[in-house]
């Protein structure tokens, strides 16, 4: 169970220093053959090069090669394993539950100025018509959190609501939140094309249903390895 995650962070890192290697070998390769070739025909600037023409096709097939066996560790890496926590396994039957994460803050996420006033016109236009319904009416502070509980590059969308106090986020602050996880997954561009989120979002981070609050640091990384289900899902909310 520890060996594979390990293999696989080595793997993605070793791959990643190929990749970048590999990319600034062909730019120098093209950049050169550009300066040799310049102003001749192709078969004079063959002839030119010689025995290093032969290495040119043996480059691109290896840069082939390395994007196609990254693409196949994005994958693999997104596939969950056996060993890994229920939450983690299988975060759609974790809908509507309400779990406690600890994570470090990856991105902070701001709403347009029309968002904002669009929201405020909704909240005083429910108050005065006396309806309760609480979507898309307030403000709230969004933020990605990343965490040692969750697979490598995956995050946890969160969601507070700022009548409860605005929180003093920046990137890297470590915090410990607890939270309604509603199951709904976006899509993100990578360099391999879109990609969905594996997770959802966190909701009602505050009192009665739960809270946020920063790590004391330094953070043991240990002590975040868990995602804990506080309150699993009600029948019939999955």
């Amino acid at each position: 169970m520890g060996r594979r995650p390990r293999l696989r962070t080595a793997l993605r890192s070793r791959s990643k220093l190929i990749t970048i290697w590999t990319l600034l070998l062909v730019l120098a390769v093209g950049f050169r053959l550009f300066q040799w070739c310049e102003g001749k025909t192709g078969g004079r600037c063959i002839e030119q090069l010689g025995y290093f023409s032969r290495w040119i096709p043996a480059l691109l097939v290896a840069s082939i090669v390395i994007v196609v066996v990254r693409i196949l560790l994005a994958r693999v890496s997104r596939r969950p394993l056996a060993g890994e926590a229920p939450f983690v396994r299988e975060p759609a039957r974790h809908d509507r539950a309400t779990i406690r994460i600890r994570g470090q803050v990856q991105r902070i996420l701001k709403d347009t100025a029309g968002e904002v006033l669009k929201r405020k016109m909704v909240d005083l236009t429910r108050t005065l018509l006396k309806n309760e319904d609480p979507v898309g009416r307030y403000i709230h502070q969004r933020f990605l959190i990343s965490s040692p509980a969750l697979p490598e590059k995956e995050t946890v969308l969160v969601f507070h609501n700022i009548a409860y106090g605005r929180l003093p986020l920046k990137r890297g602050v470590w915090l410990e939140i607890q939270g309604q996880y509603i199951h709904q997954t976006a899509k993100r561009r990578t360099w391999f094309g879109v990609q969905e989120t594996r997770f959802g979002r966190l909701h009602f981070c505050h009192e009665p249903l739960g809270y946020i609050r920063r790590l004391p640091e330094p953070v043991q990384e240990l002590s975040c390895r868990n995602v804990l289900v506080v309150e699993p899902p009600k029948a019939g909310k999955t």
